[in-house]
């Protein structure tokens, strides 16, 4: 194979190569004003380091607020930089879990670059949105995931799932609900050392929690003069747990009216939009990589 006679340095060359490229296609097409979905209001809530719309994403706004501070272009398109940085970061650590599931060295930089430059991940990492640290975060999660199941006995092994166990605070500081629904897929990797995990449980909920401190600061800077919050100052613990379960948007979530065939058919449309993002050969090779997931993860998955 290509990669085992490659030198480390050139391997590192390659991960420089994937950041650089993405990097530079965010940095090119990103817009230079504000445009449209959630873009407005998270560069208004990043500049004057307020709360965004429920559950408030206060991982993101405190970072999208240092970005505010770099000397390039206009408040929006530094804000806009900031999603191109994790999304192009969020390639290099999805090049390192190719390598890491010992694929050759090529097809990593394919699929790195693949994701990089798909139209929808694209699109996300040149606005003013969440996705892209939630991704990244999701990202190292599976890397350390991987790292912590063949690492042997010892305070190495320990040390990555507590440091899992804090990255794992931070999504959820990011974007809970994503976060939840990324899990199972860490489960499914963590599997095999299910026992040990369990055994060590009570101090990565601990040290877990720590990365759920921005919540705090969320609950603070809502007091912030003048007041740039979603629902206004929080004051109290039932109004911050208002926020964050977004209970705001519970009619929204749940529309009694769905029946089991509009489902059926958004279900069709998640499927239809999936492929049409990879194409005809992407959606195939995407349908050959889950037959084979299943049949050597079997009934983990």
């Amino acid at each position: 194979m290509l990669s085992k006679y490659l030198k480390p340095e050139i391997k590192h060359l390659q991960m420089c190569f994937i950041f650089l490229t993405v990097l530079l296609v965010y940095l090119w097409s990103a817009p230079r004003t504000v445009v449209f979905e959630d873009d407005g209001l998270f560069i208004m809530a990043a500049y004057f380091n307020g709360i965004a719309h429920p559950p408030g994403y206060p991982l993101y706004t405190l970072i999208a607020h240092l970005s505010t501070y770099i000397p390039i272009g206009s408040i929006a398109y530094r804000v806009h930089i900031l999603s191109g940085l994790f999304g192009a970061t969020a390639c290099v650590v999805i090049y390192l879990i190719g390598r890491e599931l010992k694929l050759d060295t090529l097809y990593a930089c394919v699929i790195a670059l693949g994701l990089g430059l798909s139209q929808v991940f694209w699109s996300q990492s040149i606005i003013a949105e969440v996705y892209t640290l939630n991704i990244f975060l999701i990202l190292v999660l599976v890397l350390l995931a991987l790292k912590w199941v063949e690492a042997g006995p010892g305070p190495a092994r320990n040390h990555i799932i507590y440091i899992m166990g804090f990255i794992y605070g931070l999504g959820l500081s990011n974007h809970w609900p994503l976060m939840f629904l990324s899990s199972p897929m860490l489960l499914i990797i963590v599997w095999p050392r299910l026992k040990d995990l369990l055994k060590r449980l009570p101090m990565i909920l601990i040290i877990m929690a720590l990365g759920l401190i921005p919540y705090a600061w969320m609950y603070y800077r809502s007091h912030m003069d003048p007041v740039i919050s979603f629902y206004g100052p929080i004051n109290s613990l039932q109004e911050l747990w208002y926020i964050i379960s977004r209970q705001g948007y519970a009619k929204t979530d749940i529309d009694v009216g769905a029946t089991v065939l509009d489902k059926l058919k958004y279900s069709g449309f998640v499927l239809s939009e999936t492929f049409h993002q990879f194409g005809v050969a992407g959606g195939a090779l995407v349908f050959a990589g889950c037959l084979a997931q299943w049949k050597l993860l079997n009934r983990r998955v």
